[in-house]
């Protein structure tokens, strides 16, 4: 299958390009792979647990640990690998895109690509949330968060010359630049004329810092080309950003719930990460079928979702809540639970 617009236009890439390691020492583990059909690689094994996630395509594994059992995942499947797997050997039955993620990468991964199904149709959101998550200093958001800001963003056009904040005004609205570019002028006190402190061009942000502190523009950006800009207002970003939408719950209070009964609990993590470790009770539903379970969803129940450590279970929390019913993501999820888990693997 040939990779489309709109799965590029959501694709979460590493920060610093290709097969990046975020640490050298294999501690955090963030890296993507775009093969060609029949296209192979080798994959070393790491110190820790790390999972191989298919964002598009299909892709076959040859464990060193077990050359006889070929496994083959697909968009949206994972598989595990571990200390004692060895060198994986892949290839790519069709063209494909997958990652080599540690636990933290694979709650990023699940949550843009349920995201992804939710853009379906609607390409200009499409861009606008992948302008926030990989170019905008706004990358570090949850992805639930980026996915209502890239909602409520206007588009609007900007001329050269035209100055789109000037230092010393109240702020009103953050700014993404997708087209043209613009420069940076800054007056302090030890400079009676106007200093030249950055260039923009597609794909940068400003404007974030004085929402965040509720003062005055630092500077005055000046368009010098003509150019389209994404803007956010103030509301909206103070109700996003500053202050989440998503309901959260402590793992103290979801306890007191649980023993009183009065909720249900739901883990929306793969089996294979449900087998390792899970909290008695909790009924599995991988985020990606969330959509398509809601008529196991009751409106009179409340419902408290988990995952690793919060980014998956906060996407499945708001596309329960935008149907009706009444649900709360676990704060931290499952990996910061301070009370006994269960596991299949014993």
């Amino acid at each position: 299958m040939a990779l489309n617009y709109l799965s590029f236009a959501t694709l979460p890439l590493p920060k610093m390009g290709r097969d990046f390691l975020l640490d050298q020492n294999d501690q955090s583990i963030y890296r993507y792979f775009a093969l060609t059909a029949q296209e192979t690689l080798t994959l070393k094994g790491t110190s820790q647990r790390s999972y191989l996630f298919v964002f598009i395509g299909e892709i076959s594994v040859h464990r060193a640990s077990n050359t006889e059992e070929v496994e083959n995942i697909g968009p949206g499947e994972i598989l595990v690998l571990d200390d004692q797997s060895g060198p994986a050997h892949i290839t790519a039955n069709i063209e494909s895109v997958f990652y080599h993620v540690d636990s933290y990468g694979l709650e990023k991964l699940v949550s843009w690509t349920v995201v992804s199904r939710l853009l379906e149709g609607d390409e200009s959101t499409a861009r606008r949330l992948n302008l926030l998550m990989n170019y905008s200093t706004l990358n570090i958001l949850p992805v639930d968060a980026a996915f209502e800001l890239s909602q409520r963003m206007i588009e609007s056009s900007a001329k050269a010359g035209e100055k789109i904040v000037r230092q010393g005004e109240v702020a009103d609205s953050f700014y993404v630049l997708t087209r043209g570019s613009a420069d940076v002028w800054q007056r302090n006190q030890d400079h009676e004329e106007p200093r030249l402190v950055a260039k923009l061009t597609a794909g940068d942000s400003f404007g974030e810092d004085a929402l965040i502190a509720e003062g005055t523009r630092n500077a005055t950006v000046t368009m010098t080309s003509d150019g389209e800009l994404l803007i956010c207002k103030r509301e909206d970003f103070q109700e996003i950003v500053a202050y989440r939408s998503i309901d959260e719950i402590s793992a103290k209070d979801a306890k007191k719930l649980l023993e009183k009964r009065d909720c249900e609990l739901i883990d929306v993590r793969y089996l294979e990460e449900y087998k390792e470790s899970y909290i008695e009770d909790a009924t599995l539903i991988p985020l990606p079928d969330i959509r398509n379970s809601l008529g196991q969803f009751k409106q009179d129940k409340r419902y408290i979702l988990y995952c690793s450590n919060g980014k998956r279970s906060a996407i499945g929390t708001m596309i329960l809540s935008r149907s009706g019913f009444n649900a709360v993501s676990l704060k931290d999820g499952i990996e910061n639970w301070p009370f006994e888990t269960r596991s299949m693997m014993n």
